[in-house]
């Protein structure tokens, strides 16, 4: 059951700031808020200016907004403080509007009780988190679309019309030693192929989505280095299947970091070229190898690229091969073919040549794989929890939609209907048992 205990939490980000934000959610947030707030701001939607008074500060201005259950974000009475951000004032400000009724909310309680009281569905709880941790504008539109409510909408109808289904089904059971059928057995089957076809519509949609990522929503990054020529700017077009940065025989034509998301199968990687290694005191050389240092700095994989043509056998400075955060790449193979036969390949995890297109695939399958390992433990992304509940209810609607003979037995059919519309429900939020619901809101922040 719902707490009905009055939360609280600064929902401004942390450090110095012009303004910081402390959130009230409950019962006694207008009461609470108005024993700090001068004048007391009246229990009613608006804005109000008052001056806060706290032990051991001076009399601070403060705005107050209002808004009252069940017409707000979370359906109950809703208070904002907005100050300025100084975080030993709002360390202050959180010690006042705590006890007595007033606890420190936890992650994603905000959000969890919005939920709970139908303000939104469980996409756009998720779409809330993963807006606070787009760091892409790809990001930002997946999370956007799923705050919209357009994928619930969309589930819901599909769960409506199984829903239609298993009542005229369970409906014909009540009837059958009368020998009336409500729903054919071909019919139902034709209804379950074509909703099958658009649930597996919604599930690749949702997979193309679950990309593997840190807790926070970050993407992997796999950052390609190497010396001069050895055939990064070419690999990195490759995997990327398109032209994006200029290649050339001359050494140095890249000096920046070039970043892109590239998709290897079910998994999306933040890819970055950089600068070769060059012995130089050149200005422009030493910015480079500043960029690459810092561009290392962030990756979660080295992918160490070297020539089978010849030049510097070691690996450029800052790659550790024996740390197990590097991949090794022997690249430019078909200039050599004879390297990359045992056992001289023995030392490189994968051989490629953007000639011929050998490795290619292999190469991307362990980037892949390795996001997949570094990033297993972080929790389920949004697009893969709703992934695997479409699987469920696709894989229910593909047995009676395939098997005729299942349909003409009322209670086997109304058992793979009921699963379904679970399946269907758990997505669009209606049906999410504790456990589903506990995972989402962990992966929230204070505040949110």
């Amino acid at each position: 059951m719902l707490s009905v205990e009055t939360i609280a939490a600064v929902s401004s980000p942390a450090g110095a700031a012009a303004r910081g934000v402390a959130r009230l959610s409950g019962p006694l947030a207008f009461d609470r808020v108005g024993q700090l707030v001068a004048p007391a701001p009246p229990r009613s939607r608006g804005v109000r200016s008052g001056r806060l008074s706290l032990p051991g500060f001076p009399p601070l201005p403060a705005r107050v907004y209002g808004f009252v259950a069940p017409r707000s974000f979370t359906g109950e009475d809703v208070v904002e403080v907005h100050t300025l951000g100084l975080p030993l004032l709002m360390e202050a400000l959180m010690e006042a509007l705590c006890g007595d009724g007033v606890r420190a909310a936890g992650p994603g309680e905000f959000t969890a009780r919005a939920f709970h009281h139908g303000r939104i569905d469980l996409t756009q709880a998720e779409g809330v988190a993963a807006l606070i941790a787009a760091e892409s504008e790809s990001d930002r539109r997946a999370a956007l679309e799923a705050l919209e409510g357009r994928r619930g909408d969309a589930i819901r109808a599909l769960r409506d019309e199984v829903a239609n289904l298993l009542a005229l089904t369970e409906a014909s059971i009540d009837f059958t030693d009368q020998d009336i059928n409500l729903l054919p057995p071909a019919t139902l089957a034709a209804s379950c192929r074509s909703l099958a076809g658009r649930v597996a519509e919604a599930e690749r949609e949702a997979r193309a989505g679950a990309a593997p990522r840190a807790g926070g929503g970050r993407l992997f990054r796999a950052t390609l280095v190497g010396r001069a020529n050895a055939g990064k700017s070419s690999l990195f077009n490759a995997l990327l299947g398109r032209r994006r940065v200029v290649v050339s025989a001359e050494p140095g034509a890249t000096r920046d970091v070039i970043e892109e998301e590239a998709r290897f199968g079910d998994s999306t990687l933040l890819l970055a070229d950089t600068a070769g290694v060059i012995e130089s005191d050149d200005l422009l050389d030493r910015a480079a190898a500043a960029r690459r240092a810092a561009a290392m700095g962030r990756a979660d994989l080295l992918v160490w690229v070297r020539a089978a043509d010849g030049g510097d056998a070691a690996p450029p400075p800052g790659v550790d091969v024996d740390r197990g955060r590097t991949l090794r790449v022997l690249h430019k193979i078909d200039l050599a073919p004879g390297v990359a036969a045992p056992p001289a390949a023995a030392a490189f995890d994968v051989a490629t040549s953007t000639v011929t297109g050998e490795g290619l695939d292999t190469l991307r399958a362990a980037l892949a794989a390795r996001a997949l390992a570094a990033f297993s433990g972080s929790g389920a992304p949004m697009n893969a929890r709703l992934a695997h509940a479409l699987g469920r209810a696709r894989a229910a609607l593909d047995d009676l939609g395939a098997d005729g003979e299942r349909c003409r037995h009322g209670e086997i059919a109304a058992l793979a209907l009921r699963e379904a519309a679970a399946a269907l429900g758990e997505v669009a939020g209606d049906l999410s048992s504790e456990e589903v619901l506990n995972r989402v809101f962990a992966r929230f922040c204070i505040g949110k």
